[in-house]
C-alpha cells in the first residue's frame, strides 16, 4: 500500500487534487490495496471521491481457505489483505463489478464486501453491485464498466 499511498500524496500536494475528485480503482488484489487507502483516507476525514473494484476479494486467507479447502493454507498467510474488515470503514461512494464465472476469486467475495460496506456513502450513494454474467477473473471489459462508471460521475456531480 505505500507505493498507492505515495501517488496519493503526489496528487493531493504535488498536483493538488482535492481528494473529493479523485477515484480509486483496484482490481482483485489492487482492489484490496485500494480498499485499505479508502478506508485510511476515510478515518483521516479526506476519503476519495469514490472507490471502484472489480473482481475484489474480502481477505485472503477467505480466498486461500476457498482455493485449497482440504489443507489448511489460510493459516499461514502473512499478507491478509482483510478487505472485508476496511469497508466498513470507507466513506465514500461504492461500486463493483464481479464476473459470475471468476475462478480466481469467486462472486460470493463481492457480494460479501457489498454486504459488510456502509448503506449509503456520507452523500448520500448507496453502494452498487454490477454483476457481469459469465467472464472470469479481469474479464471486465472498459466497454463494460463506462456507463456504471459514468452513472457514477453524474452522481456525485449532483452533490
Amino acid at each position: 500500500a505505500a507505493d498507492a499511498r505515495h501517488q496519493w500524496q503526489f496528487a493531493t500536494h504535488d498536483l493538488g487534487y482535492p481528494p473529493e475528485r479523485i477515484l480509486l480503482f483496484g482490481e482483485s488484489l489492487g482492489g484490496a490495496v485500494a480498499t485499505r487507502l479508502a478506508a485510511e483516507f476515510s478515518e483521516a476525514g479526506d476519503p476519495p471521491a469514490a472507490l471502484i473494484l472489480n473482481s475484489t476479494f474480502a481477505s485472503m486467507p477467505r480466498t486461500v481457505a476457498w482455493h485449497y479447502p482440504l489443507f489448511p493454507f489460510q493459516y499461514f498467510v502473512w499478507d491478509r489483505f482483510p478487505s472485508i474488515e476496511r469497508i466498513p470503514r470507507v466513506t465514500c461512494a461504492i461500486l463493483q463489478f464481479h464476473c459470475t464465472a471468476d475462478d480466481v476469486v469467486p462472486i460470493d467475495h463481492g457480494r460479501a464486501l457489498l454486504n459488510a460496506a456502509p448503506a449509503a456513502s456520507k452523500d448520500g450513494i448507496a453502494p452498487k453491485f454490477v454483476t457481469i454474467q459469465g467472464g472470469g477473473h479481469n474479464f471486465i471489459t472498459v466497454g463494460q464498466m463506462r456507463d456504471k462508471i459514468g452513472a457514477l460521475l453524474n452522481a456525485l456531480n449532483q452533490r
